[in-house]
């Protein structure tokens, strides 16, 4: 039976590495699992899950459809009232994505509630 050499070997497992590796990494376009937040080209969906969900939960973000502008006051309130860290460099690519995904123009579709349907009697008082 012919050996395979070792040179060949290194490369097609560090091919095959490599090809894992890609494929594990959220691509653009698509929803990080672990954050449910937008992946975006520009990989700013990171730093918004670096600074926002190290206290928020991304849902929190995803559901408030605020512009540039008011995006921006709520970082300017937390990090007067709440003791939030400055973002430095940061915070215009946050800004920027939370508008631009998550923002009034965005048409990103919000998770429904999953809460538990009401019993017939009161879903019939509702309407």
């Amino acid at each position: 039976m012919p050996s395979i050499p070792f040179k060949t070997t290194s490369r097609v497992l560090a091919i095959l590495f490599a090809v894992f590796l890609y494929a594990e990494q959220p691509q653009k376009g698509e929803i990080d699992t672990a954050s449910g937040l937008i992946v975006d080209q520009d990989q700013a969906w990171q730093h918004v899950r670096d600074h926002c969900t190290s206290c928020h939960s991304s849902q929190t973000l995803t559901q408030q459809k605020l512009s540039k502008k008011k995006w921006l006051d709520v970082i300017r309130r937390m990090q007067k009232d709440e003791g939030l860290w400055d973002l430095g460099e940061s915070e215009d690519k946050v800004v920027t994505y939370l508008a631009k995904y998550y923002g009034e123009e965005s048409k990103t579709e919000r998770p429904r509630s999953k809460r538990k349907p009401l019993r017939p009697e009161i879903e019939a008082n509702r309407q």
